[in-house]
């Protein structure tokens, strides 16, 4: 006779809920306990990665001037000199001296400086007076006599200089080679004669970029793109601007970059990318997207973009934008991850002006006179760095008791490293606590505690490519924490000290008790 085992009903048991990290970011529309582990409700000062939630680098400050003054032009002029402007002067940083130097301290007023170089020359304008101009041997500058007046921003494109102005782009005459460049700004219909376009319904233009072959103007209420034309008449080559596009909408702010996936503009609506401008009377053929439509509209409706900047970081593959949230100064950064298309929030940095040196970057202060290296160690500038990260983890469900029966966490942590990993919940009353439990989470070894085993250690060797571990060491480690009675669970860890720590994955350990008996609600019919 074959042996038949007893069948024993094991009622609801006790399953392992598992997040591998939110490498999808942030996702602030839709409800917490309907996410899949890809999304996280709040992602602080950590960037996701394919491993994991990775803590960012911090800054470390190059210059700094007395006074609470923000800066609003940082660029490199040369190998050896950056130029930055606030209140209304202009000045220099020499990097072998360590030293500033004052260029121009009276400009009539500063509406925000703009400005970049050009060959051996740098152009600034102040959103007020005309375009200035210094080379880089006697940094003195002169105001260019026939550059428009009140220019806001300035960009060079070819062998041109565009400028902006009210609902205006002005572009000058073709560079020819002689110096200084761009005394001539002529507005004719020869081929290298300068000229103007404007689109009075879209307002003040704010960014100008090139995108192809075409010029596109960012306007407070909407954008236009224009290409500039070459036509044989007679004999003489003459030029003509074709506008390939007229767009009312959201418009864009300061700051629009260019990127080798598009341009990348801010709105009222968020965060956009446009790949091509289409044409005015084919609309579906305009081709951008909305990319930050997980953290919902309001969420830039609220926020200040008078000083609004953005970078493109190649080695992290990250576009970042600084702007105002609750504060008269820029207070907030935000990260987008292009490979993932995920949205993080960097805290502690006051940041008016990003600038590159090569793929290095910087940012200038929004609330000093000081400019920091970006991206540097593991503090800012000597304070600690608070991260937070919080994720609702599903739990059976909506409408089951649950019991929580331990938990487990695997990274990277830093010797003297001190996480905090909490277990929020709602009661099955649906009553919110948090901080139900509360356990420290440090390394259990140190990288010089033992031999090792050379350059091939196991623990490093399972985890490679391009990530910097430094002195970490892999953790594992597990709680025995328990919860009776609750409805819903979430996970969230801080830290806030000057050290590097990853997060590659945690676990929780639940007891699905069945549905939760809620008797309160009233029969009418």
């Amino acid at each position: 006779m074959n042996y038949r085992p007893l069948d024993v009903k094991s009622g609801f048991g006790t399953t392992s809920n598992v997040s591998l990290m939110p490498k999808l970011g942030e996702n602030l529309l839709d409800l917490p306990q309907l996410l899949n582990t890809d999304y996280a409700q709040v992602i602080i000062n950590y960037i996701p990665q394919r491993y994991g939630l990775d803590k960012r680098q911090g800054l470390d400050k190059i210059y700094e001037v007395a006074g609470a003054n923000p800066i609003t032009l940082l660029k490199k002029f040369t190998n050896d000199v950056w130029i930055f402007g606030y209140a209304t002067t202009i000045a220099s940083y020499t990097i072998s001296t360590d030293t500033v130097a004052d260029i121009k301290t009276d400009f009539s007023a500063n509406d925000g400086f703009g400005g970049g170089k050009y060959g051996d020359y740098f152009l600034v304008c102040n959103g007020v007076e005309k375009i200035w101009r210094m080379d880089n041997t006697t940094f003195t500058l002169a105001e260019i006599a026939a550059s428009p007046e009140g220019t806001v921003g300035i960009k060079f494109i070819g062998a041109r200089c565009y400028a902006w102005y009210d609902d205006t782009i002005q572009y000058s005459n073709v560079d020819d080679g002689s110096n200084p460049p761009f005394n001539d700004w002529d507005t004719g219909t020869d081929a290298d004669e300068g000229g103007t376009v404007n689109y009075r319904n879209a307002g003040d233009v704010r960014s100008v970029c090139q995108l192809g072959q075409y010029t596109v103007g960012f306007s407070d209420d909407g954008f236009f793109a224009f290409i500039l034309n070459t036509i044989d008449s007679a004999g003489t080559l003459k030029k003509i601007e074709v506008i390939q596009n007229y767009t009312e909408d959201f418009g864009g702010a300061t700051g629009a970059i260019e990127t080798p996936i598009g341009i990348f503009y801010v709105n009222e609506a968020g965060l956009n990318q446009m790949v091509e401008v289409g044409a005015t009377n084919s609309p579906y053929s305009r081709q951008d997207v909305l990319t930050s439509n997980l953290l919902g509209s309001k969420y830039f409706e609220s926020a200040d973009q008078k000083q609004v900047d953005l970078v493109y970081d190649k080695k992290q593959n990250c576009i970042f934008i600084t702007l105002s949230k609750d504060s008269e100064n820029n207070n907030l950064v935000i990260g987008y991850k292009l490979d993932q298309k995920a949205f993080f929030r960097i805290k502690g940095w006051n940041i008016n002006r990003w600038a590159k040196d090569g793929q290095d970057i910087y940012g200038a202060s929004s609330i000093k006179t000081t400019v920091y290296k970006c991206f540097e160690g593991y503090d800012d500038d000597g304070l600690s760095i608070g991260t937070e990260y919080q994720q609702e983890l599903k739990i059976g469900n909506l409408w089951s008791k649950n019991k929580l029966k331990g938990g487990y966490i695997q990274g990277f942590l830093s010797p003297d490293s001190e996480v905090f990993v909490s277990y929020n919940i709602y009661t099955e009353q649906g009553k919110p606590i948090e901080d139900k439990l509360k356990f420290l989470w440090t390394s259990q070894r140190r990288e010089d505690e033992h031999a090792g085993f050379d350059a091939s250690r196991f623990d490093r060797a399972a985890f490679d490519g391009s990530v910097d571990l430094g002195n970490m060491v892999e953790n594992f480690s597990g709680n025995s924490g328990r919860i009776s009675n609750m409805q819903r669970l979430i996970i969230k860890i801080k830290g806030g000290d000057k050290l590097h720590h990853i997060v590659n994955w945690l676990s929780c350990n639940v007891e699905n008790k069945g549905a939760i008996k809620r008797r309160d609600m009233q029969q009418i019919n």
